[in-house]
Order: structure tokens, then sequence, then C-alpha cells
């Protein structure tokens, strides 16, 4: 009876030994099947459950760098957190305030800052011009300008001729395609000095001029493939046959200002380069203000010098953008001015996210030194200011009435944008 029963227990002890080490085995299987789905499953950017802080690696458009640096990404706060801005469209606000998902791409993005004259587009190029990885072309489309008073284009920047010529421009550049008419007439221009990389490449004693097509295009090409380019009086049908018929990665950051600000601006344009004509109009100043004295507010003079076509372009370049066509989806980004002013790091992080590159070191250190100076630079394409004190300056430079004539002409677009009319901000005596 004794023999049976440690049989028995010989048995269980056995069976017990079988049965942990099959549950054993069952449990190793299970965790590294869960090991190899988290190791090989790629995290989607708005997953649920992800850290607040999202990282891209650097290596993704410099591929000869060893090791890969990863940067974090703030993410984007919601448009009620966002003071002062204005909606285009309900329903809209994640294509026009911010930017909509990125579509899927791995090439290198072709920046290209939209915005018209006076805007503080020299400062938000410079974002890009001071990237040693960056190729950066300053305001290409003057050749256009060239060629309409060679009158090799007709004189009206409206003409379909002049379109499609500025088109071809914005294609040779992203196609580091660029034409020997190209360099001969920009070679006109003194703002070839604002371009980094080719002042860097030929000799500063000749202003900073390329000496052949061969030259600016080989220079290109070095970028692989990373270029950036600020454009004014040019809008977004200028900017589609990029991506449709050239599959180009194209960002586009929509630069705009308030009107009063960019008026203040073009007024001291004239006082600092135009004296004749000032000196010409002084005795009507008084009565009539600065602005219509000089044609800033007639609307039949040239697209880059008024104040109503000035306002038309700021309001059909964003009805067009809130549309987003298929095309712009996740290629488009406002951005006001005064809100790069009140925070010029934050928003250049924010730029620099959208057009999917890291942000150097170098370039958050040029922005700390060129937007918090205590006194800024004077000239036409000066980039050196205190941003906060520039973006405010048309409340002390403008009189009522000149305010009171921007505010007829743009107030529908002021009002999309969010920027308050002057009687608001008089009466509750407040900024931005």
């Amino acid at each position: 009876m004794r023999a049976l029963i440690q049989c028995k227990n010989l048995l269980l002890s056995r069976w017990s030994t079988r049965l942990a080490l099959a549950i054993a085995l069952l449990t190793l299987f299970v965790m590294t099947m869960n090991y190899v789905d988290l190791v090989s499953r790629k995290p989607g950017r708005h997953d649920k459950g992800t850290a607040s802080h999202e990282y891209e690696e650097e290596s993704r458009y410099f591929p000869n760098r060893s090791t890969a640096v990863v940067t974090p990404t703030r993410q984007r706060a919601t448009l009620e957190e966002v003071p002062n801005m204005g909606l285009i469209e309900e329903g809209v606000e994640d294509q026009i305030v911010f930017n909509s998902k990125s579509p899927s791409t791995s090439s290198p993005p072709f920046i290209v800052i939209l915005a018209q004259w006076r805007f503080g587009s020299s400062v938000i190029g410079e974002l890009f011009n001071q990237n040693h990885d960056v190729f950066y072309l300053f305001e290409p489309l003057w050749l256009v300008d060239q060629m309409r008073r060679l009158k090799r284009l007709p004189s009206s920047p409206f003409s379909s001729e002049v379109h499609e010529y500025s088109s071809r421009v914005i294609r040779d550049i992203a196609a580091c395609n660029m034409t020997e008419e190209y360099v001969r007439l920009s070679n006109l221009w003194g703002g070839l000095i604002n371009n980094r990389a080719v002042c860097e490449a030929t000799s500063s004693q000749n202003g900073c001029r390329f000496q052949n097509a061969d030259m600016i295009n080989n220079l290109c090409s070095k970028f692989n493939g990373l270029k950036a380019t600020k454009i004014i009086r040019a809008d977004l049908d200028n900017i589609k046959p990029l991506v449709i018929d050239g599959k180009v990665n194209v960002k586009v950051i929509h630069l705009v200002r308030d009107p009063r600000g960019s008026a203040a601006s073009r007024i001291h344009y004239y006082f600092d380069g135009w004296r004749e004509l000032v000196e010409a109009h002084e005795t009507e100043f008084p009565k009539h203000g600065r602005l219509a004295p000089l044609g800033l507010t007639n609307a039949t003079k040239r697209l880059k010098d008024c104040i109503p076509t000035m306002c038309k372009w700021m309001r059909e370049t964003l009805r067009d953008a809130a549309a987003m066509p298929d095309w712009l989806k996740g290629r488009y980004h406002l951005l006001r001015y005064e809100d790069f002013a009140a925070a010029p790091l934050n928003t250049t992080e924010d730029l620099y996210q959208f057009v999917g590159l890291p942000l150097p070191q170098g370039i958050r250190e040029w922005v700390r030194e060129n937007t918090e100076a205590k006194h800024s630079a004077s000239g036409t394409f000066a980039v050196r200011k205190n941003s906060r004190v520039t973006a405010q300056k048309w409340l002390s430079d403008l009189s009522e009435l000149e305010i009171e004539q921007v505010e007829n002409i743009c107030l529908d677009v002021m009002d999309d944008l969010g920027y308050e009319r002057y009687a608001t901000l008089k009466s509750s005596k407040t900024k931005y």
C-alpha cells in the first residue's frame, strides 16, 4: 500500500513539473512576441499614450553624418491658447493657423517664404540663410521686376506672362537649374549680398556676384536638395506646379503683417530713399497725412507700393489657403510677423518643426542676438532689430488719420488675422 502511495506522489510531482515548465515556456513565448512587435512598430505621430515630446532624427536630411542627433519638437498649442489669432473660416484652424499633417515624404524640403514688401520677411529668411546646411536665395523674383523694366515682360505685374515667368524662375531654383539670363540680371542687384552661401563661395570684393550659371547651379547642388528662398509679390499659384508637376516637397511659409505696421515701414522707406518725392508733397501731409500724397493708398500704383493691392494679396492668398486643396495639405504654415516678434525663438522652433529640419544651436544664438538688439540696424534689408518694438512701432509712427486710412482699406483682412482695431486698442490701452 505504501508503495502505491509513493508511486502516485511521484507521478503527481512529474506532472506538476511538466505543467510548470509548459507555463514558463508559454510565458517566455508571449514576452518574446511582444518585444518583437514593440521594436518593429513605428509609433504614429499622434498615437494615444505617446509622450508630450516627439523626436525626429537629424540624420534624415544629412545622411553623411555618422551619428543621428535627436531633438525634441514641441506639441502645438490649440487655437484657443493663441491670443488675437483670427480664423479665416470655421473648421480650418489646423490648416490655416498651424499646419496640417505633413504628407509622407523622405525628400528634403524646398522652403518658400511668401510675403509682401515691408512685411519683415528679411529676418524670417535669415532663419534659414544662417543655416549652413541650407542653400538660400534672397528675393529671386527681383529678376522679374528687371525684365519688366527692360520691357521684356509686360509692365503689369498681373499679366499671365509675368505669372508664368515667375513660376519658371521658382521652378529653376528648386531644380538648381538657373539660367545665364538669371545670373546676368541678378548681378545688377545689391541684394545678392544677402545670399550667405553665395558670398562664402565667391570673392567678397565682387559683391557676391555669380560668375555664371554653372557656378550657381553647382553650388546649389552641393546642399543635397535643402533649399530656401523668400519671395516678394508671388502667390500660391506660382508654387502649385512644383508640387503637382515636379513632385517637389515644398513647404510654404505664408508671412503676413499688420497692414498698419507695413504702412509705417513703407513711409520710412520713402523718407529714407526718395527725398525728392517726399519734399514734393510735404505741404500735403498736414491735411491728408503721408500715405495718400506718396501714392500708398492709390490702387493703380505698382503692386509692391500700394496698400490696397497689399491687402488684396493677403485676402486672396488667405482665401486660397482656407480652401486647402490636396496639393497644399501639410505644406502651408501661416505666420504673423507680430507673433514672431513676441516670441522669436519659440516661433523659430515651430517653423523648423514645420519644415522637418532640426534647429541648430547656431540659429538659436542668432535669433537671440538679432531680435533682442537694444539698437536696431538701419537700411532697407537690415535684420538686427528689437523685434517686439519694431512690430508695435506703428502705434507711434502713424497719425490717427493715417491709421484710419489703412483700416478703411484693410479692415476685413485685419479682422480675419486677429488684428485689433485702433479704437479697441486705444480704449483698452492694450497691445498685441
